[in-house]
């Protein structure tokens, strides 16, 4: 049972310490590529890794992965940056469900991909709740069809 008067506990650090976010990265890049904490999408998503499937790779010493690695670099029609999100990709599943690459069946690469997807889209719920999409003004113009048509007809209610 927990106490709702308990004070908050910090996990990273002594309260009156302030860390900077480019010293946790790291710490946290290494503890999803050891496999110590297992992230869901959303909360992997949630971090700003710039390299993190080649660390991974060397971490889990994997063979099999080092030879999708090797494959996926010697693609000529690849470009680099599609190359290192396969890669990204890859390994993000990988951490996020706990699994071997012999595990990672095309349902599960599936599921991955829903979740990255659906997580994208939470990230923009707020603005889906606010009638629609978000509207920007461009040089006074009205900003949607739907304020033009007030404009013109103010008695007509959508």
């Amino acid at each position: 049972m927990t106490d709702v008067n308990a004070p908050s506990v910090t996990i990273l650090g002594r309260p009156e310490v302030r860390y900077h976010s480019s010293c946790l990265t790291p710490a946290l890049k290494m503890a999803f590529s050891l496999r110590i904490i297992q992230p869901s999408v959303p909360g992997f998503r949630a971090n700003k890794f710039t390299d993190y499937a080649e660390p991974f790779r060397i971490i889990q010493k994997d063979p099999r992965l080092d030879d999708f690695f090797e494959t996926v670099d010697t693609q000529p029609h690849l470009h680099l940056v599609h190359r290192q999100r396969a890669k990204f990709d890859l390994t993000c599943a990988r951490t996020t469900q706990g699994i071997a690459l012999e595990h990672l069946t095309p349902s599960a690469l599936l599921h991955y991909s829903l979740e990255n997807t659906r997580g994208h889209h939470l990230a923009r719920r707020p603005l889906a709740l606010t009638s629609g999409a978000p509207r920007v003004r461009c040089r006074g113009r009205p900003s949607s069809h739907r304020t033009r048509r007030r404009q013109r007809n103010p008695r007509r209610q959508f």
